[in-house]
Formats: C-alpha cells, structure tokens, sequence
C-alpha cells in the first residue's frame, strides 16, 4: 500500500478511536448524571442514601463528587411510598455498591419491582423490610443477594415458600410472616444461618418436628412463637427439638 494512505489510514485509525472514548466518556457522564438526578428528586420526597467516597472514609454530599466513579450510594432507605420503583432501582444500580438497604413502608408491586430490578449487588449485606404486605414469590429477586448476611423480612405476607439457599444469611428476622412448613425447611437449609426469628408463623406440627432433619449445623437459636398448635403439643415440641439438637437454643410458645 502507498506510504501516504498507510498514514492516511493509521490517522483515521486514531481518531476514531478517540472519538470512540469521547462517545464512550459522554454516555457513560450522561448516564449517571440522570441516575444522580433520579436519586436527587427522590430525596426530595423521602429517599434518604449515604454516598461515600471510595478513597477515604469521609462521606460526601457534592455532586460534583457523585459523578466521579470513586464515589458511591452504600446506604438506602425508603420510608415512603415509592411511586418510581423501578427506575430508582437502575439508577442505584447504575452508581451505587450498596451495602445496606432499608425499607420501612411502601406499595408492595413498587417494593418487588425495586427488589427485582435491583439486580446483583454483592456489596449487600443487609436488608431490612418492614411492615411491606409482600405477598408474590420474591425468592428470585432475594436469590440475587449471595452475600447478605442479615435479612430482615418483618409484617409481610411472604410464606418463604421459595425462599432461596443464600449461601452468606447469618440472621433472619421474619416475624408476623405466614411461614409454611415448606418455608421453614427452605429457610434452615442455608448452610452459615445463625439465629431465626417467627412469631406467628402458619407453620404445623408436622413442619416443627422435622426441624432436625432441615436444619444446618450453623443454627444456634431458633425462635418460633405464637403457633396455631394446641399449647399441649407445644410441650411436646420444645422437648422433643431439644432433645434432638441439644446444641440449638429453641423456644416455642402457642397463640
């Protein structure tokens, strides 16, 4: 090839590949910008998130440091009724390594829109969700958690039925949840669990028996309290569990 359309070629090369990274540069800008307007409007009506820069310890409100990408959403609470679920969710994802999330009120379609559009975050380690009348199968959307260590799932309507096998859970709280039988034996099959917490449950007789054979090893403290057994069979119960697994601190009591 001719020298001159050698270099001609090579220098076309060159700056396409440079506009290449300004077009990349420019997306990348205007696509947290508008997260960061989104995360913006929504604490205007009752979002509250800690940003934190990756570099220091030191938190930061400046928005000219939330562009940058060594700062970062760790922290989430929504403790309002959240109307934009979904698209709050990618803008989190989009500049956040969320650590802690915390739910305190909400439409429960919102709240299992956010959950599932959330995606991956392996940063989270822990979640509380209160007084959210969940009532769909989020075990999919919980499933996308694998390091949450602490969950709290409290006043839902969420059965467990399809809870996943989160390999890092260490603590759950699910009082005044209709647990099954079903989401018992799901809920004790993650191997680093620690202690649970059920008042209320709609689990059986039949469900508590089998709590030797589902538990993991980790378990130290379960309490279920407030079942719909006869006071009776209860007794039976809380000997025979701690007959069975005299290294599981477990208490039970009737409604």
């Amino acid at each position: 090839m001719n020298p001159i359309l050698q270099k001609r070629a090579a220098l076309v090369a060159v700056i396409l590949l440079f506009l290449g990274l300004i077009g990349s540069l420019a997306a990348w800008y205007l696509r947290r910008s508008k997260a960061i307007r989104v995360l913006e409007s929504a604490q205007n009506v009752g979002l509250q998130c800690e940003w934190r820069v990756k570099y220091g310890a030191r938190w930061t409100q400046s928005r000219w440091i939330k562009i940058l990408p060594i700062s970062s959403v760790t922290s989430v609470s929504l403790d309002y009724d959240v109307r934009n679920a979904g698209e709050l969710a990618r803008a989190i994802k989009v500049v956040g390594a969320v650590e802690e999330i915390g739910i305190g009120q909400g439409d429960p379609d919102e709240i299992e829109t956010f959950l599932s559009e959330l995606g991956c975050q392996r940063a989270l380690r822990a979640m509380y969700i209160f007084n959210v009348p969940l009532e769909g199968e989020i075990g999919n959307a919980l499933g996308k958690f694998p390091n949450l260590r602490i969950l709290a799932l409290v006043g839902s309507h969420y059965s467990a039925s399809d809870f996943p096998t989160l390999e890092a859970l260490e603590e759950l709280d699910i009082r005044f949840s209709p647990v099954t039988d079903d989401g018992l034996a799901a809920i004790l099959k993650c191997p680093k669990l620690r202690a649970a917490y059920m008042k209320e449950p709609a689990v059986t007789g039949n469900g508590i028996e089998q709590i030797e054979k589902w538990r993991q090893r980790a378990l130290k403290e379960l309490a279920i309290t407030e079942v719909a057994v006869p006071e009776e069979d209860v007794s039976k119960l809380e000997r025979g569990i701690q007959a069975a697994c005299p290294d599981l601190e477990f208490s039970i009591s009737a409604r």
